[in-house]
């Protein structure tokens, strides 16, 4: 629904990022400590909120398989934006890889089908513009099940949690341990 906004939602994401925040790392919901996970300052690491809500349509129809998209209007966005595309049930949320005059290059295949002026928006979000290093562990330290945001270096309160069971990564030691530039996304979502 052009328009709308999800003051709520937009208010935690500014919350978030308001004070000195920082990100971990977790594995199997235990926060690891240490040298190889040491919490990082988001405000440091190159992560921006980006307050504006983006809103267009689509200028053509889009089938499901469809690896570009294009639009009334690219003004506004970026590689690495997250942006829905249709609302309800058929509403997807995709990753943009290239932007070509009006068209999108998406990260993957659309799921759904999206006709001629269905709405397409990119929320509020938190992102990092850079990417951010951990320290190089010196032993296993098993899979990493997910990456919170605290509000201190140590201690402090979780305020936020994204759970990667279902995709952890395993790090070994000697592993780069990094979440690569445009990848983490926190989006506020109407």
């Amino acid at each position: 629904m052009p328009g709308a906004t999800n003051k709520g939602a937009e208010a935690m994401l500014k919350g978030l990022f308001s004070s000195t925040r920082y990100i971990g790392l977790g594995v199997s919901g235990t926060e690891v400590s240490g040298n190889a996970y040491a919490r990082k300052s988001l405000s440091s690491s190159g992560v921006t909120f980006e307050s504006d809500e983006f809103e267009t349509t689509l200028s053509a129809d889009s089938a499901s398989g469809d690896t570009t998209v294009t639009l009334t209007s690219v003004t506004g966005l970026s590689v690495n934006d997250r942006i829905h595309i249709g609302t309800g049930t058929s509403r997807e949320r995709v990753k943009i890889t290239a932007i070509s005059e009006s068209t999108l290059t998406l990260e993957t295949g659309l799921v759904n089908d999206h006709a001629n002026g269905a709405e397409v928006v990119r929320y509020p979000q938190l992102r990092n513009t850079s990417q951010l290093d951990f320290a190089t562990p010196t032993g296993s330290w098993g899979d990493i099940t997910e990456i919170t945001i605290h509000t201190a270096s140590t201690g402090g309160d979780k305020l936020y949690e994204i759970d990667l069971t279902n995709d952890p990564e395993a790090v070994f030691s000697g592993n780069d341990v990094y979440i690569p530039a445009g990848e983490l996304a926190i989006i506020s979502v109407l």
